[in-house]
């Protein structure tokens, strides 16, 4: 038989017991669909993960941290919310102490350490003239520091009258189109340690791509938050024994990357983490590794029941199409030739099985897609959540269609070696 026949002779043949095909087919399609999740999944995901952290990488400084909390990947994906009285960013965990800093000063190659100030500071909300109360959280810029801009430009370090706004505070402050809120002034409201509050206007002059690492936080340079620390916080001996959630170390200009490398081997020998991009993308990519391996188990369970599925169909059709079987032999079908038929047969199984998993896989995609772009979910605007791609549908169909061939295997042999004689008085 030509090949074609072939595969028109296989297709007939799986038409004729339907309902036992259909189960078989059903099984493999819910493993087809879940491998289909992983590949997407991962490929949306790991789009997603380099866009969260591309753009905001450490130039001349880092912040350091207690060990074992620089991977740590904010839970809540927003803490912008509107300002109610006794909502203020807290501390949490150990802080590090005065000795951290003096030991840090000691490492070669640091010029400066700096205390994490926009922590001392108890920063209310940020309003414009006629918009709600906003609370966020800030942090600093220090020179040479680079973010992820979806518009406008980052302040420098010294400046004391511009800030970088954080995507989702400009939506919350009024503006659907963030970038529209650019050199517009407003007030950023602190709490003063003698009472009262203080208040601060500053000019928009940068905002912030929506990020998972900067949708929550408005950025202000080092200088201003110097200032403002200077007219809210009454520094006591009490507070500077409570320590710091984070150090900022400035480095040399003229270290070179190797020496880059040897400074932050000291700093970790010192039982303190860096936070960097690649740690919380690091951290990240070890969250969608899991959650592959889960899908992974799944997957494997549906593909082992259909593994066995397809051995049980087909073993039960050359018992049932033993004299079929015989009459073809008889009429000059080579023992290859049979072999082939059931071959064909079970990689159609998986071939169908595939199909109809990715179909629907890819219909789910587009559903999700577009329901994250139109609500505007940080980081997907204008990316997939679930990456479909023509390379990710080859290798489930390939993957599946292969899995059911090796499957087909046993029975096919089977079905090849029926004699004719035998096979035609087979009752």
């Amino acid at each position: 038989m030509t090949i074609l026949t072939t595969l028109k002779k296989a297709n007939s043949n799986l038409l004729r017991t339907k309902f036992r095909t259909f189960l078989t087919i059903l099984s493999i399609t819910i493993g087809a669909i879940t491998l289909s999740l992983i590949l997407v999944i991962s490929g949306g995901f790991q789009t997603w993960i380099n866009n969260q952290t591309e753009g905001g990488r450490e130039v001349g400084s880092f912040k350091v941290v207690p060990k074992g909390t620089e991977g740590v990947v904010q839970t809540d994906l927003s803490a912008v919310k509107e300002y109610q009285e006794g909502l203020e960013g807290g501390v949490f965990g150990r802080n590090l102490t005065e000795k951290d800093i003096e030991n840090l000063k000691q490492i070669k190659g640091i010029s400066r350490v700096e205390k994490s100030l926009h922590t001392k500071v108890t920063y209310l909300y940020a309003q414009t003239q006629d918009s709600k109360k906003i609370f966020s959280y800030i942090d600093t810029i220090y020179p040479k520091n680079e973010f992820p801009l979806y518009a406008g430009q980052v302040p420098n370090s010294e400046d004391t009258q511009n800030i970088l706004m954080s995507y989702e505070v400009a939506q919350k402050l009024g503006y659907d189109e963030p970038k529209d809120i650019l050199n517009k002034e407003i007030a950023l409201n602190f709490r003063k340690d003698a009472g009262g509050n203080y208040t601060k206007k500053v000019t928009v002059l940068g905002i912030l791509r929506n990020s998972i690492f900067y949708n929550s936080t408005n950025i202000l340079p080092e200088k201003m938050i110097q200032g403002i620390y200077d007219q809210t916080v009454i520094e006591t001996e009490k507070d500077k024994n409570l320590g710091y959630t984070s150090l900022t170390v400035i480095y040399n200009d003229d270290l070179n990357e190797s020496e880059v490398k040897d400074m932050k081997q000291n700093i970790e020998k010192l039982d303190l983490g860096i936070m960097t991009n690649d740690t919380a993308k690091k951290s990240l990519e070890s969250v969608l590794s899991t959650m592959q391996f889960g899908l992974g188990m799944f997957a494997m369970i549906g593909l082992v029941t259909g593994f066995f599925g397809v051995i049980n169909t087909l073993f039960t059709a050359s018992l049932e199409r033993t004299k079929e079987i015989g009459l073809m032999r008889a009429l000059g079908m080579s023992k290859k030739g049979v072999f082939g038929l059931f071959a064909v047969e079970a990689t159609l199984i998986g071939f169908w099985s595939s199909v109809v998993g990715v179909g629907i896989t890819a219909f789910l995609s587009f559903i999700i897609n577009q329901v994250a772009k139109s609500s505007k979910l940080f980081g997907f605007e204008s990316g997939d959540v679930f990456g479909v791609s023509l390379g990710n549908i080859l290798i489930v169909i390939f993957s599946i269609s292969f899995i059911t061939f090796i499957a087909g295997i046993i029975p096919a042999i089977r079905a090849s070696n029926i004699e004719p004689t035998e096979a035609l008085k087979y009752e």
